[in-house]
């Protein structure tokens, strides 16, 4: 399978972020859903942009794969939610929440919520800061054909 190659803005800041922490990053996972006995019939699915699985050796960002994903996340010393917009605003912030209720709910591990973005909003900051969102600000890529 071919290396994951960034396309958009967000992308690119799932990417340095990667770079700077390392571990095992899983693209568009799935959570929800009307299958299985988490979900009640007719929900629907929604997919995290990123869950970086902490303390596994499978170094690398992939695609997320049912298979692959439940194997190192059995492996995982801690997970990390992530989502991505380029500025930090409420419906970020909820989809944080949401998929950190989910994901337990589903998956039965505590999990840690990351945003990631470009620009920040200080009071939005300290919602994050409340409710233990960690919100991390990457600045632009100078040079995002770089990588």
């Amino acid at each position: 399978m071919p290396e994951w190659q960034p396309q958009t803005a967000e992308d690119r800041l799932i990417r340095r972020y990667f770079e700077q922490v390392g571990g095992a990053l899983y693209l568009e996972v799935p959570i929800g859903g009307g299958k299985g006995d988490a979900w009640p019939a007719k929900s629907k699915t929604r997919r995290i942009d990123a869950v970086r699985l902490v303390g596994v050796n499978d170094s690398g960002i992939a695609r997320h794969s049912k298979e692959s994903f439940a194997a190192a996340l059995a492996l995982a010393h801690g997970v990390e939610l992530i989502e991505v917009k380029v500025h930090l605003n409420r419906y970020l912030i909820g989809q944080a929440v949401a998929a950190v209720d989910m994901f337990e709910r589903q998956y039965g591990r505590p999990t840690k919520a990351v945003l990631l973005c470009r620009q920040g909003d200080p009071a939005l900051e300290w919602v994050c800061a409340k409710h233990d969102i960690e919100v991390r600000l990457i600045p632009e890529d100078a040079n995002p054909e770089a990588h």
